[in-house]
C-alpha cells in the first residue's frame, strides 16, 4: 500500500451561514414548516435540515453543514464511497485504484489498484492488483470487505480488509452502482445492459429488471423496494420485489416515481412526477419515513424523494447545493448555501450523523453533517487487571501499558468509554516493527474480538482477554455511530518465565526456586544450556521448592539451569560453579553417635538385637519416597545368623490430628497397587539382607499424607518426636537374632547400603551417602545385664543402651504410656520392652498371675520378690511392681542378662542390690495386708451410667465397678473417653474425674484432650472391698448440643488388681449421654436408638439394620440385642459348648453370660419338631461362663438349646 498525507479541509462555519428565516421545526427527521400552506418557497428555501430516521432534532443551527472531508488533486474521478471503522473508502476510476482514507490521521493509502493508474484485470494483494475504472462500491462485512463493480472490466470484484483482491463474478456489461440487502444479495447497475442485476450470496448473477437506460446507481429500501437511478432518462423509478436471499423476485414492472421520461430539467415539486433531473448517478436510502437521498449529478445538487401522505405520492425538494446545471462551484456551509461539482456516491458517514458526498468534479470527499459533531471516541485503554484494596474495599482496577513482561498468568483487559462499542485484534509481535498492521488487523466492526465489558472499580475480575503467549500484541479501537471512531491503540505483552533461583552452594542440596507458578526446570552439568525435556545430560524437571541432589564430585561442577512453560518464553540460563569443598551429603547411618537412637553394637547369643537405621539429613530436605538395604553377615567362623529372624520395625510416623490431639501412627514400607497395600520388604537369604522401601507420590494420601507432611518429616523411636527439621530422622530399626551359639569372640558386619529417595515424591532424586565408618558396624559379643523395672535414659532397644540402675518415675511412665494408651510400644522381643515387663512369672518360670495368693491381703512382699520374669503383657501388675521395687528398699530387685560363656541362647537372671542413686536402706516395718477372698472367681463389672444431660450444663456419669470373688481394688489404672456421636459437636471443656475417696488421688495421670482422661492408682493399702462407684466422670455438654446429640463414654482399657499382682478380669459397658429419650426406635425395628448409637456411633451407619451382621458372627443386630452381646466383637455371642462328664455321665452344658441377662435352657428329641420344653429357668448372667447339669443319662436322643428368657 502506498500512502499519502491529505490536508484535512477545516470546518468553515460563520453566523451569516448559519441563520433562518422563520421557525423551522423537524417531522420524522425532515423539516417542515409550522405553516399549512405550503409553496415553493417552502419547498427550496425552508427545507434546511436533513436528519437521518431516528436521530434526535438538531438544537443548534451550525447542525446542518456541509464541509470537505478530504480533497486532493491524486484523487481523479472519485465515484464510489464507503466508510467502515475509522476508515473512508473510496473507488478512484480513473486512477483504476480504491483507496483508503483516514479521517483522524489524514493519511490516505491506495488499498488496492496499480500505483501507476495502470489498468487491468489482475487479482492479487494491494497494489499488484489491477482494475478498470472501478465505480460502485458497497461495504460488504459477511464477504469481508468491499464489493466493488470493476466497470472497465465488466466485472464484480472483492476487496478485502487488508487489501487482496478476487473477482466475483464476470460477464456483465459496464456495472456501475452497488446497493446491498440484508440478506447479503448486492444489486448492481447493469448499465451497459440497461438493467438490474443481483450477485447473490453464492457470487451467482441473476437479471431482477431490465428496460433502463444507462442506469448507473441503485439502492434498496425498505418492503421489498429497490429504487433505480435511470440516469440517462433522467428519472428516477422503483421496483417492487418479494421474498429474500436467492429468493427475491420483481413484483410487477418498475414504474416512474420522479422525473419525466427523456427530459431533463431543476424542479422540485409536491408531486413525483412533476420533479425534473439531470443525469442522476447517486442513491442513498436513509430509512422510514425520511425517504432516498439523491446525487442529481448534472445539477450539482443532493435531492430528496419522501412519501408525502397529504397528496398519497412523492414529493421531491432539494436539500444541499444549488440546484441547476450552472450552479457547480466548492462551496461549504450551510446546505442550501453550499456547492458541489457533479455529486455521484452517497454512502453514511460511520464517525458522525452524516452523509458522505463524492463530490467528483472537485476530487475531493464532502460531508453533509446533519447533528452537531459529536466528541471523538476516546481511545480505549489496554492493560492488566488485579484486585486493588482501595477505601471503597477490594475492587478491581486496570493498569494501562504500552508494553509489559509478566512472570506468571495476569488478567489482560481493554477498558473503554462507556456507550461504545471496542473491537480488538491480536497476533504475535512481528521481528519487523514496521510489519505490525501487515501481520495485525486494525480492529473495528466485523473485524476483531468484542471484549468483556470492564469498568475499574467493579468487584470482579472479568474473564482475560487473551491466554497468555510469549511475545503478542494486543490492538484496541472503539467506535460509535455519529461519532468518529478513538485511534488503535496497541500494548505489547511477553510471558516470560521467571529466573530460577539456586540457593546455598552445597551440591548435594540445591534448593531450586521459581515464582513462575508451573514453571519446570531443568538442568545440566556438562556446560550445554539446558533444554525443554529429559534427555541424556538434561536433567529434570525440578519445580518450585524442589531440590536439586548432585552426587559428590572431586571436581567443581558447572551447574545450569532454564525454565519453562507452556505458552511462555522461556527464562534466562543460570550458571551456577559449585566447589568440591563445600559438598556435604544426606547420610545414612547406623545410628547416631550418641543419645537416643544410637547403640553400642555390643551384642549377646540369643538376643534379639535391634539396629538402628537413621538418617541425617541437610536443612530443609524433603523425601516422598525411600529405599535401602540393611545386611547382617558373619565374620570369619562366627555362626551363621538365620535369615528367619530377619525383621524390621518402622519408626517413619505419619502425623493424624484427631479431636483428642495429635496422634502418630507407623508408616509401613509398602506401597498402594490396585488389589491394595504391597509390601517393599523383601529378603535375599543369600546375603542376610533385608530390601525396603517407602513409596507414595507426591499430593497422594494413602500411604501418608503427602499433602500434610514427608515421608521423613515425623519419626519416633521411642519417646522423642524427631523432625526431620531437627536433620535428625529414625527411619527404623533391623533386627535379628545373634546366633545361640555365637562364641565370645564371634563377630558380625551389620550394613545399610544404596539408599536413594525422590524430594519431590515423582523424579527428583536426593543423593544420601553412606560413610564407611558409620554405615558399616561391627557388632562384638558381650553381655550386659539389665535391671527389670529400669528402662531411662532410653538410648536404644538392646541391653547396655537403656537405662541408669535406678527405678524411678521415669521408667513407670514407660509402661504406663503403652499399658494406658499403647504409645511408644517397643518391640516386643526386645530387652527393652523385657525390662518394662516386671510381672508376674517367679524364679521357677512358674505364671503366677492365676495363682489365688495375687489376690490376697498377705503375703505380697514374699511374692514379689519371688517374681523374676515377665508375662509377655504391660499392664498394672508391671507398673506396681515397678512402683514397690523403686520405692520400697527391703525388696527385691533382679537384673536379667543373655549369657556369654558358654553361650545358652536363653536369658537369665541374677538378684542385684536395691539401689537409689546409689543410696539403700530397709523399711523399718513392712506393710500387711488382709485377706478377704471368699474362693469365688474374681471379676470386675465396670459400668459407666446413661444420662440424659442438659446442654451448656456439667453432667455427672457414675462409673459403677461391681466386684466379684471377695477380693478388694486396690490398684488399677483407667482410661476415659467421652466421644461425639452422630455428629453431635465435639466436647471442648475438660473432662474430670473424681474417683471414689477410697482411692484418694492418682499416682499418675494424663489427657491427650478435653475428652479424655486417664490415671493410675498405684497405693494398694487403700481401696474399695466390696463393689460400689469407682469414681464419678463429670463432663459440660457444649451449648449448641440440641435434642438429636449424643455423647458415649467409653471405658477406653481398664487394668485392676487386688494387690498389685493379680489381674481382675472385666467386663466394660460403655455409658450414653442423650439430650432426650433414645430408648424408642425410630426405625420400627424393636431395637433401641440408644442402642445403635452406642455401638454404631451413628443412626445412618448403614450397620445398624437389624439383619445387619457388623462382627461376622453369623448373629444379627437384633438377636445380639435380645442376647445383650456386643455387636462388633465375633467372640460376644450366645454360643452353646457341651459335652459328657467322664464319670458321672451328666450333659455339662456351657455358655457366655451376660450380666442382667436371664437364660433358659430346653430340650427336645427330634430336632425339627419344634416340641423343646424347658428344663431350667431363671439363669442369672454374671459375665462369666454359666454351666448347667443335665443328669438325666437315658432316653435316648436329645438336643439342647440356651436362650434369653423374655
Amino acid at each position: 500500500m502506498e500512502t499519502v498525507n491529505i490536508k484535512k479541509s477545516p470546518h468553515r462555519w460563520t453566523p451569516e451561514n448559519h441563520g433562518f428565516i422563520g421557525y423551522v421545526c423537524y417531522l420524522d427527521g425532515w423539516p417542515s414548516t409550522t405553516k399549512k400552506k405550503r409553496s415553493s418557497i417552502m419547498k427550496t428555501k425552508t427545507i434546511l435540515a436533513i436528519l437521518i430516521a431516528g436521530a434526535v432534532a438538531a438544537t443548534r443551527a451550525d447542525a446542518q453543514q456541509v464541509d470537505t472531508v478530504f480533497a486532493t488533486n491524486s484523487l481523479r474521478e472519485p465515484m464510489g464511497v464507503g466508510a467502515q471503522g475509522d476508515y473512508i473508502y473510496v473507488t478512484a476510476s480513473v486512477n483504476n485504484q480504491v483507496v483508503r482514507f483516514h479521517p483522524g490521521t489524514g493519511v490516505l493509502t491506495v488499498l488496492a489498484g496499480s500505483l501507476a493508474g495502470v489498468s487491468g484485470m489482475v487479482d492479487g494483494q494491494g497494489t499488484a492488483a489491477r482494475f478498470n475504472s472501478p465505480q460502485g462500491l458497497v461495504v460488504d462485512e459477511a464477504r469481508g470487505g468491499l464489493v466493488i463493480s470493476d466497470s472497465g472490466n465488466n466485472a464484480i470484484r472483492l476487496v478485502t480488509w487488508n487489501g487482496l483482491v478476487s473477482t466475483l463474478a464476470t460477464g456483465l456489461s459496464y456495472p456501475v452502482g452497488l446497493a446491498r440487502d440484508a440478506s447479503g444479495n448486492v444489486y448492481i447497475a447493469d448499465a451497459g445492459s440497461g438493467s438490474i442485476k443481483i450477485l447473490f450470496a453464492n457470487n451467482t448473477v441473476a437479471t431482477l429488471a431490465a428496460g433502463f437506460n444507462g442506469p448507473a446507481a441503485v439502492a434498496v429500501g425498505d418492503d421489498g423496494a429497490v429504487w433505480v437511478a435511470d440516469t440517462r432518462n433522467h428519472v428516477i423509478q422503483r421496483i417492487q420485489t418479494t421474498g429474500s436471499g436467492m429468493g427475491v423476485t420483481m413484483v410487477g414492472a418498475p414504474r416512474v416515481v420522479a422525473g419525466l421520461l427523456n427530459t431533463t430539467g431543476a424542479v422540485d415539486a409536491e408531486q413525483g412526477p412533476d420533479a425534473r433531473f439531470n443525469n442522476p448517478r447517486g442513491l442513498l436510502w436513509i430509512g422510514g419515513n425520511t425517504g432516498l437521498l439523491i446525487s442529481d449529478t448534472a445539477n450539482h445538487s443532493l435531492r430528496r424523494l419522501y412519501t408525502n401522505t397529504v397528496y398519497g405520492g412523492y414529493t421531491v425538494v432539494t436539500v444541499a447545493g444549488g440546484l441547476g446545471e450552472n450552479n457547480s462551484g466548492f462551496v461549504n456551509g450551510a446546505p442550501l448555501s453550499a456547492r458541489f461539482n457533479s455529486p455521484v456516491g452517497l454512502c453514511r458517514d460511520t464517525t458522525s450523523e452524516g452523509i458522505l458526498v463524492v463530490d467528483r468534479g472537485n476530487s475531493a470527499i464532502r460531508r453533509l453533517q446533519t447533528m452537531p459533531p459529536q466528541p471523538r471516541i476516546k481511545n480505549p485503554r489496554i492493560g492488566y487487571i488485579r484486585l486493588t484494596d482501595t477505601p471503597a474495599g477490594i475492587v478491581a482496577v486496570l493498569t494501562p501499558v504500552t508494553s509489559i513482561t509478566f512472570n506468571n498468568d495476569e488478567v489482560l483487559g481493554i477498558e473503554a468509554e462507556v456507550g461504545v462499542q471496542t473491537f480488538f485484534t491480536t497476533g504475535p509481535t512481528p521481528a519487523d516493527p514496521l510489519d505490525i498492521d501487515n501481520q495485525i488487523p486494525n480492529p473495528g466492526p466485523g473485524v476483531g474480538s468484542t471484549p468483556p465489558a470492564f469498568i475499574s472499580g467493579q468487584p470482579n475480575l472479568p474473564p482475560s482477554v487473551v491466554e497468555p503467549s510469549p511475545n503478542f500484541i494486543i490492538k484496541a479501537r472503539s467506535s460509535a455511530q455519529g461519532r468518529q471512531a478513538s485511534d488503535v491503540v496497541l500494548a505489547q505483552f511477553i510471558f516470560k518465565v521467571a529466573t530460577p533461583t539456586i540457593s546455598g552452594d552445597n551440591a548435594a542440596y540445591l534448593p531450586v526456586g521459581n515464582i513462575t507458578f508451573g514453571a519446570r526446570m531443568f538442568y545440566t552439568t556438562n556446560g550445554v544450556d539446558p533444554v525443554d525435556g529429559a534427555a541424556e545430560q538434561n536433567f529434570g524437571p525440578v519445580f518450585d521448592g524442589n531440590v536439586i541432589s548432585l552426587p559428590r564430585s572431586d571436581t567443581n561442577i558447572v551447574l545450569k539451569i532454564r525454565a519453562f512453560r507452556d505458552r511462555y518464553q522461556p527464562s534466562e540460563v543460570v550458571t551456577k560453579v559449585l566447589s568440591a569443598v563445600n559438598f556435604t551429603a544426606n547420610k545414612m547411618t547406623l545410628g547416631f553417635e550418641g543419645g537416643e537412637g544410637s547403640s553400642r553394637f555390643l551384642g549377646a547369643p540369643g538376643q534379639q538385637f535391634v539396629v538402628p537405621l537413621t538418617l541425617e539429613v541437610l536443612e530443609g530436605q524433603k523425601m516422598y519416597s525411600l529405599q535401602f538395604n540393611a545386611s547382617i553377615t558373619n565374620i570369619g567362623t562366627s555362626p551363621a545368623v538365620n535369615n528367619a529372624t530377619l525383621g524390621y520395625d518402622t519408626m517413619l510416623m505419619r502425623r493424624v490430628e484427631t479431636a483428642g490431639g495429635v496422634v502418630y501412627y507407623p508408616i509401613p514400607p509398602a506401597f498402594l497397587a490396585v488389589s491394595g497395600f504391597t509390601n517393599l520388604y523383601q529378603t535375599n537369604n543369600a546375603l542376610g539382607m533385608l530390601l525396603l522401601g517407602y513409596m507414595e507420590r507426591n499430593s497422594k494420601t494413602n500411604l501418608y499424607d503427602t499433602t500434610k507432611q514427608h515421608l521423613i518429616q515425623y519419626s519416633i523411636a521411642h519417646n522423642t518426636l524427631f523432625e526431620s527439621a531437627d536433620r535428625k530422622v529414625v527411619v527404623g530399626g533391623f533386627r535379628f537374632t545373634v546366633p545361640p551359639t555365637a562364641a565370645p569372640d564371634s563377630t558380625y558386619t551389620v550394613s545399610v547400603g544404596r539408599p536413594s529417595a525422590t524430594s519431590d515424591g515423582i523424579q527428583n532424586d536426593v543423593y544420601i551417602e553412606t560413610p564407611t565408618n558409620r554405615s558399616v558396624r561391627t557388632l562384638k559379643i558381650a553381655s550386659f545385664p539389665y535391671i527389670v523395672g529400669d528402662c531411662m535414659p532410653f538410648g536404644w532397644f538392646n541391653a547396655g543402651d537403656f537405662g541408669d540402675s535406678n527405678i524411678l518415675s521415669a521408667d513407670l511412665m514407660q509402661v504406663f504410656q503403652t499399658a494406658t494408651y499403647g504409645l511408644n510400644t517397643p518391640p516386643g522381643t526386645s530387652d527393652f520392652f523385657d525390662a518394662m515387663d516386671s510381672c508376674c512369672v517367679d524364679t521357677n518360670g512358674v505364671d503366677q498371675s492365676g495363682n489365688p495368693a495375687f489376690y490376697a491381703d498377705t503375703g505380697i512382699d514374699t511374692l514379689i520378690d519371688r517374681i523374676a520374669w515377665g508375662d509377655g503383657n504391660l499392664d498394672v501388675n508391671d507398673i506396681f511392681v515397678s512402683f514397690r521395687r523403686g520405692l520400697d528398699p527391703s525388696r527385691v530387685w533382679y537384673a536379667r542378662y543373655w549369657p556369654t560363656n558358654p553361650p545358652t541362647g536363653a536369658r537369665r537372671y541374677e538378684i542385684v542390690p536395691n539401689r537409689f542413686r546409689s543410696l539403700t536402706g530397709a523399711l523399718s516395718e513392712p506393710v500387711r495386708y488382709r485377706n478377704n477372698g471368699d474362693g469365688t472367681p474374681p471379676l470386675i463389672r465396670l459400668t459407666a451410667a446413661d444420662v440424659i444431660p442438659v446442654a451448656g450444663q456439667e453432667v455427672e456419669v457414675p462409673i459403677q465397678a461391681e466386684i466379684q470373688g471377695g477380693s478388694p481394688l486396690r490398684v488399677f489404672m483407667v482410661r476415659l473417653v467421652v466421644e461425639a456421636l452422630d455428629g453431635s459437636p465435639a466436647i471442648t471443656t475438660p473432662i474430670r474425674f473424681v474417683p471414689n475417696v477410697a482411692f484418694g488421688q492418682p499416682g499418675i495421670s494424663y489427657s491427650r484432650g478435653p475428652n479424655d482422661f486417664s490415671g493410675a492408682w498405684l497405693d494398694n493399702t487403700r481401696g474399695m472391698d466390696a463393689s460400689g462407684v469407682l469414681g464419678r466422670l463429670y463432663v459440660t455438654i457444649p451449648a449448641n448440643a440440641n435434642a438429636s446429640s449424643a455423647y458415649r463414654v467409653r471405658i477406653a482399657s481398664f487394668s485392676g488388681s487386688p494387690n498389685g499382682l493379680g489381674i481382675y478380669p472385666v467386663v466394660k459397658t460403655d455409658g450414653l449421654l442423650t439430650l432426650a429419650n433414645r430408648n424408642t426406635s425410630s426405625a420400627n425395628d424393636g431395637i433401641p436408638d440408644s442402642w445403635k448409637l452406642r455401638h454404631f456411633d451413628s443412626l445412618d451407619n448403614i450397620l445398624t439394620h437389624a439383619m445387619a451382621d457388623a462382627d461376622g458372627d453369623g448373629v444379627p443386630n437384633w438377636q445380639e440385642f435380645k442376647a445383650g452381646t456386643h455387636p462388633n466383637d465375633p467372640q460376644s455371642r450366645l454360643a452353646v459348648l457341651a459335652n459328657r462328664a467322664a464319670q458321672s455321665r451328666e450333659m455339662v452344658i456351657k455358655w457366655p453370660s451376660v450380666s442382667g441377662k436371664r437364660y433358659i435352657i430346653e430340650v427336645c428329641t427330634e430336632l425339627g419338631s419344634g416340641q423343646w420344653t424347658p428344663i431350667a429357668s431363671g439363669i442369672s448372667g454374671d459375665g462369666l461362663m454359666k454351666e448347667f447339669r443335665d443328669a438325666t443319662t437315658e432316653g435316648g436322643l436329645r438336643f439342647y438349646r440356651v436362650r434369653v428368657q423374655e
